[in-house]
């Protein structure tokens, strides 16, 4: 079930949608300062927007709503019963996800905003996850996985851990040496030598069981992190904090 904000004026447009999106939760509005006060409170999986309201228009809601500093990747949807192709044009070039014409088929209007829905939170689990060969990391849960040949495996990643393996696969393929990498997961602030790096660089890949070997050192240059399966490695050098 989505949570979705129907933004229309017309009380028999509301039932056809109701009716339409009956298995999800809807929020109505009938207005645009309505509309933004209910944006403010809720999530929204979903808003579907009229183009024609008694305070403005869909456009200029819109621009206002993707004004929300939390909430600007939410898809929006314009409905219109005008079938101008300068209105249509208009409303997908401000960057609307779709355009619906009144009247419609019910369950096309069903099928294009769970479509819409599913596409954008599509993107938003791509953005959030993060990959190399067999490693991949999970940000929204705060979770790191090594994919092995029994399946995956979630690692047990101590904080720094963690933040040095979001680097490394941030920085995939690259040679990386250790003033980049203090520099890149500690930042200026800490007073830390190189030895500290090697100690970190030796417990991560120690912690990535079969994905190990992904992690390289190259003697007297730095670290990398392969973004694919190696059958070889170099093994870093033992390192100890001081």
């Amino acid at each position: 079930m989505y949570k979705i904000l129907v933004i229309e004026d017309n009380l028999s447009d509301q039932l056809m949608i109701r009716t339409a999106l009956s298995n999800h939760n809807l929020y109505t509005s009938k207005s645009m300062n309505e509309s933004i006060t209910l944006f403010e409170k809720h999530v929204f999986d979903l808003v579907l927007i009229d183009m024609n309201l008694p305070d403005g228009t869909g456009i200029e809601l819109y621009k206002k709503l993707k004004e929300h500093p939390e909430r600007p990747n939410t898809p929006m949807i314009f409905l219109t019963s005008n079938k101008s192709v300068e209105e249509i044009v208009a409303g997908l070039r401000v960057g609307a996800d779709d355009y619906i014409i009144k009247p419609f088929h019910l369950a096309e209007l069903q099928a294009r905003c769970e479509n819409a829905i599913e596409k954008s939170q599509q993107v938003q689990r791509q953005a959030s996850n993060l990959k190399c060969a067999n490693i991949e990391i999970d940000l929204a849960n705060y979770e790191a996985r090594v994919i092995g040949p029994n399946g995956k495996m979630t690692l047990d990643l101590t904080s720094t851990e963690f933040k040095l393996l979001i680097f490394f696969i941030r920085n995939k393929d690259r040679l990386l040496n250790r003033e980049q990498i203090l520099q890149g997961v500690w930042g200026e602030s800490e007073n830390l030598s190189d030895r500290t790096v090697d100690a970190r660089v030796a417990s991560l890949r120690k912690k990535l069981g079969s994905a190990s070997n992904q992690l390289m050192s190259v003697h007297g240059l730095g670290y990398k992190l392969c973004n694919e399966p190696r059958s070889d490695y170099m093994r870093a050098p033992t390192a100890h904090l001081s």
